[in-house]
């Protein structure tokens, strides 16, 4: 590819990406809400289903930690972050709350969003001695580009590299991402 096109391509490409960033949606766990969670789903069946609500809130506890400290971590940090049980997850939550819940006789089916107390989690991080960061940046627009410039598909069935970003879940990351799918 000549260099012209090349360079060419990559200004676009970054003009498109500035231009859009501001005129994308705000997504789950942006700025204002690193420290909440949302989207977590528990499915737990014991012999009663106030049993089961109550393992399953406990479970949701568990796993939104897990999903926080994986937000604000370096992957490489995660592994030296304690594991931590429920009763010691508690205290760094400020409040939950139910979305979409099912139960039955046995059974308790729901999806859960929990609001982390902000300097708590600092604290225990910084008394951790793990190295995070809280700030998100804006949004990342992923515009999937493939072949070479004479040929260039974007939004094609036959673009491979858009079918690849196509199972791309978008994240509670700090750094969201949008994937233009079709015009």
């Amino acid at each position: 590819m000549p260099i012209r096109q090349f360079l060419g391509a990559t200004i676009l490409g970054i003009l498109i990406s500035g231009l859009t960033a501001a005129a994308l949606p705000r997504t789950a766990g942006a700025a204002s809400d690193v420290f909440t969670v949302s989207g977590v789903e528990v499915d737990v069946t014991a012999a009663t289903a106030a049993a089961a609500r109550e393992a399953a809130h406990a479970e949701g506890h568990r796993l939104a930690m897990q999903k926080l400290l994986a937000r604000l971590l370096p992957h490489d940090e995660l592994p030296r972050m304690r594991e931590m049980p429920v009763p010691d997850i508690v205290p760094y939550v400020r409040d939950f709350e139910v979305d979409d819940e099912r139960t039955s006789d046995v059974r308790y089916l729901a999806r859960l969003t929990f609001r982390f107390k902000a300097e708590a989690v600092r604290t225990l991080l910084r008394g951790e001695g793990v190295l995070f960061a809280e700030t998100q940046s804006k949004p990342v627009l992923v515009l999937a580009v493939y072949g070479p410039a004479s040929e260039a598909l974007l939004w094609e069935d036959e673009n491979a590299w858009a079918r690849a970003w196509a199972v791309h879940r978008p994240g509670e990351a700090l750094v969201p991402l949008s994937v233009s799918k079709s015009m």
